[in-house]
């Protein structure tokens, strides 16, 4: 390499790191040197620190976007996500004005949460034998969060939170249809949902009261 070369390397180096450029604009210049003014030493180097800015490069690459192969695959992904939670929420809203334990937040990340794992799972290729069983660990394990809202009132020998943890299972099956790809059935289940949580709900507590009443008068 030529003296004039050398100094006008070293000159554009210390440039770059005084102006905080980062390493992979420091290689990016280097390979834009022609190669035939440097020695085979320096050209193996800046091989080399090429062949793995571009392998780490590829990997984050490939793992942000496993699973979304094209704009199409990402606006799907996206719609049931949003569809996941938008659903689980209106559930969980109508849980939180009843004022149960279990409401908005908890919801909202049930359904959210069955969708994710479905989604998950047919990204990568799973069979719907595998997809089978990830739904039936899902059913078993919405059984733990649903077991957690039921309470036993020993005085009153009467036990609370049933419709609560029944809500939670069926908002895990709405994320789970969603991630299959039902969002109309996930979206007809919650208006069904809804109803019988409001309107059946005030139904009852007329049966209870009136009942009341009756044994009362007896």
């Amino acid at each position: 390499m030529r003296k004039g070369s050398n100094s006008f390397f070293k000159r554009k180096v210390i440039n770059s790191s005084a102006r905080g450029g980062s390493p992979a604009l420091v290689i990016g210049w280097f390979a834009s040197l022609q190669r035939a003014e440097l020695p085979g030493v320096f050209r193996l180097a800046f091989s080399c620190l090429e062949d793995r800015e571009n392998t780490t490069m590829s990997v984050v690459w490939e793992e942000l976007t496993l699973g979304l192969l094209d704009a199409k695959q990402l606006l799907r992904v996206f719609t049931r996500l949003l569809a996941a939670t938008l659903l689980g929420a209106a559930i969980g809203f109508q849980r939180e004005r009843a004022g149960k334990p279990a409401g908005l937040r908890t919801h909202t990340l049930v359904s959210l949460g069955t969708t994710l794992l479905i989604l998950s799972c047919s990204a990568v290729g799973m069979s719907l034998d595998g997809l089978s069983r990830v739904i039936q660990g899902i059913i078993t394990g919405i059984g733990f969060i649903g077991a957690g809202s039921i309470l036993k009132l020993s005085e009153e020998h009467a036990i609370r939170g049933l419709t609560t943890s029944a809500s939670i299972w069926v908002t895990a099956a709405v994320g789970v249809a969603v991630g299959l790809g039902s969002v109309g059935i996930a979206l007809l289940s919650t208006l069904l949902a809804l109803i019988i949580l409001a309107l059946v709900g005030r139904l009852e507590h007329r049966i209870e009261r009136q009942r009341q009443t009756d044994a009362e008068e007896e």
